[in-house]
This record gives C-alpha cells, structure tokens and sequence, in this order.
C-alpha cells in the first residue's frame, strides 16, 4: 500500500523532527519565559511540542485579538487553543453522553485569552 511505504519512510525522519521541536520549545521558552503579559506552556515530560500555548494575563494591556492581528502582521500563523470550553463545541457534543460538574471559569478564560502558535521541524531560530 501507498501510504504505508510514505509512512514507513517518514517514520525514519521522525526522531530527528521531534528533537528539532525540543530545540525550538527552549527558544521559545527562553524567549518568553518571563513575559508579562503571557503565561507560556510548560514541558510536563517529553512533549514532541507540536506548538506553543499562550494565555494572555489579566494584567495585559492587549486582547487575544490585538495579539493575534499583531502576529499575523509580522507573518506568525496562530489560532485559539483547540480546547477552551469544550462545551461551545455543540456540533462535537452532540455524540457524547456527559454532564458538567463544576465551575468552567478556567476553561472560559482559556477559551477568550489562548492561543497557540505552530511549531515545525525545522530551527525556528
């Protein structure tokens, strides 16, 4: 098959891919780490880092959508995080049995001040 034979191919380079997005993540990290504004993921163990999160702080004196338009303007790709509050997710929900326990004021947040910017195999730097 096709896409297997690719994949296997692939799957040789993918060492070195996710070494590559190590290195970028400590740039990126270094870069950011004490930020004002921006609250910055953190490694929890050996990420392959697929992108950065960011979280805007209440203390910022910009919107996610002010940073987002200042991004894409210097030709920086982002996009909100993937998660948020699952809960707007209807057209997702709908196939799920499940009930909310709890506050979502997290997750609110999250979901109107996260973003995430890519990552690549490729040095960033």
């Amino acid at each position: 098959e096709m896409s297997g034979a690719l994949g296997i191919e692939q799957l040789k380079k993918l060492p070195k891919f996710i070494k590559t997005r190590r290195e970028n993540a400590k740039l990126f990290q270094n870069l950011f780490e004490n930020h004002p504004y921006l609250q910055i993921q953190k490694e929890t163990g050996k990420s392959s880092w697929f992108g950065f999160s960011l979280i805007i702080k209440p203390n910022a004196p910009y919107s996610r959508k002010e940073l987002v338009k200042l991004l894409t303007a210097n030709g920086i790709e982002c996009r909100p995080i993937v998660t948020g509050n699952f809960l707007k997710n209807k057209e997702v929900l709908e196939y799920f049995d499940y009930e909310v326990s709890g506050s979502l004021e997290s997750a609110e947040y999250l979901d109107e001040h996260g973003l995430f910017v890519g990552n690549q195999q490729n040095e960033i730097e």
